[in-house]
């Protein structure tokens, strides 16, 4: 029988965030609601034991989603997979949550990236910005026209 993980799924449509055991990252993603094929990883914080809090959410969530969630000062779209990473990058049990700031609307977002609470999320390759928040804009021509320029 495989070993079950601690994940943190938070939502934020709903102010909420729950612990699931899972044999796997994939299978919370999978409890979260995200599509397997437009996700992205990113690193919240590293830990004072050596260890850090990782998630993962819509790739495309900030271009197309409107409740957030602010988590050590990184703003996140839609549904979050929260994980841990040991120290040989294993994914191990989630025994620590960063504290969330709910984000309901991109007005409650505005105010408080104004405040300092959350930094605006940018897209930058090699220091170019290519989008800031909460522009309109086609994010995938943004990104095949960022990836042609960095090559």
């Amino acid at each position: 029988m495989a070993r079950l993980i601690k994940f943190v799924i938070m939502n934020p449509d709903k102010m909420t965030a729950e612990v699931v055991q899972c044999e796997n990252l994939h299978v919370a993603e999978q409890l979260a609601g995200l599509g397997t094929n437009e996700v992205d990883h990113g690193l919240i914080m590293n830990l004072a034991d050596g260890t850090s809090v990782h998630c993962v959410t819509s790739e495309f969530g900030l271009y197309t989603l409107s409740q957030f969630v602010g988590l050590n000062r990184i703003m996140l779209a839609g549904n979050v997979v929260l994980y841990r990473a040991g120290l040989v990058g294993d994914t191990i049990d989630m025994t620590y949550l960063p504290p969330p700031l709910w984000l309901p609307t991109p007005a409650v977002a505005e105010q408080a990236i104004l405040a300092g609470a959350v930094e605006r999320p940018r897209f930058i390759v090699n220091g170019k910005v290519y989008w800031t928040w909460p522009e309109k804009i086609d994010y995938k021509a943004m990104i095949q026209r960022a990836v042609k320029e960095a090559l």
